[in-house]
């Protein structure tokens, strides 16, 4: 065993805490005191970033674009390879307010579905009505998202009696678009064309289809493999591995 990594924060800045990563960080440190190994201190956000490089085979590049979309981050993101175990990460925009898998669980549940709710959300979709995915509007200024008012509009939707599958068709459309134009805008501050997609709502199929198809060829998508969007304790002990593994 070359070592021991562990998430010790959300992100790799000053100030970034959560108390649920303290257990891990104990348990870490005593594990590699133990058996005399080497301990890598990573973050939870580099870790999606390196298990979505593993699974999606690239991008290759020095620079290039991570959009994380998830229960708890909705970020755009500059990356540029460190030494090894190390991304330098410049977070260039994201959501002012609720996260897209926010958006995603609180209209879920609004339908009935249990938490969380990507995943049902998804299977509920595939019975929508043509159309439906354009029922909510998008709202995105430069590298800045929101997504608590078309929240409050999905609820609207299903107060009036619009069908499930089709509010639930409308919030991935209305995702799409909104991913769709804050990667634009991304590409065009940086001139960077190659973007990792990671996270638990980079998982959804239609989103997947929908942005393929809106944005233009010269813009190359990595995605994840759905699993691995969802899970980050591989991409930890492959930057662990980088970065103990004897040269």
């Amino acid at each position: 065993m070359a070592g021991i990594g562990v998430s010790s924060a959300p992100r790799r800045i000053r100030g970034s805490y959560m108390p649920v990563f303290t257990a891990g960080l104990a348990l870490a440190r005593s594990l590699a005191a133990a058996r005399q190994n080497g301990l890598w201190l990573t973050s939870h956000q580099e870790g999606h970033l390196a298990a979505g490089l593993v699974s999606a085979g690239g991008p290759e590049t020095a620079r290039f674009l991570l959009l994380h979309l998830s229960g708890g981050t909705t970020e755009l993101i500059e990356v540029r390879r460190g030494q090894a175990g190390r991304f330098d990460l410049d977070l260039l925009g994201g959501t002012t307010d609720l996260h897209a898998g926010q958006f995603v669980d609180r209209v879920g549940v609004r339908l009935g579905l249990e938490f969380p709710a990507g995943k049902r959300l998804e299977e509920l979709a595939e019975g929508a009505s043509p159309g439906a995915e354009s029922l909510l509007p998008s709202s995105v200024q430069g590298l800045k998202v929101s997504f608590s008012g078309v929240e409050s509009a999905a609820r609207r939707l299903a107060d009036r009696g619009v069908s499930r599958p089709d509010v639930a068709r409308a919030v991935e459309g209305c995702l799409a678009r909104t991913v769709g134009k804050l990667i634009r805008a991304g590409c065009a501050q940086t001139g960077l064309t190659e973007v990792l997609l990671v996270g638990g709502v980079a998982a959804n199929k239609f989103i997947r289809r929908e942005l393929s198809r809106r944005l233009p060829q010269t813009v190359r998508l990595y995605w994840a493999e759905p699993a691995w969007s969802r899970d980050n304790a591989i991409g930890v002990a492959f930057l662990a591995e980088q970065a103990l593994s004897p040269t």
